[in-house]
């Protein structure tokens, strides 16, 4: 009886074809990820200045002279 060696591993071809689909989808999803993160960003900004609001309107009205 002969043995078969068992093959281990993978070829340059299927490694080149995982990369290229890998390359395909991030292709995809990257502009998708771009825009969460700069709406993320935006959002972040946003929070950050009204939470500036209340202390700076509690000043204002300490400060504010009558008519």
């Amino acid at each position: 009886m002969s043995r078969r060696r068992r093959r281990r591993g993978v070829t340059l071809l299927e490694m080149l074809i995982v990369l290229a689909i890998i390359g395909v989808m991030s292709s995809i999803v990257w502009p998708t990820a771009a825009g969460a993160l700069d709406s993320i960003r935006l959002r972040s900004s946003a929070d950050a200045v009204a939470s500036l609001l209340p202390p700076v309107r509690g000043g204002w009205r300490q400060r504010r002279q009558p008519d």
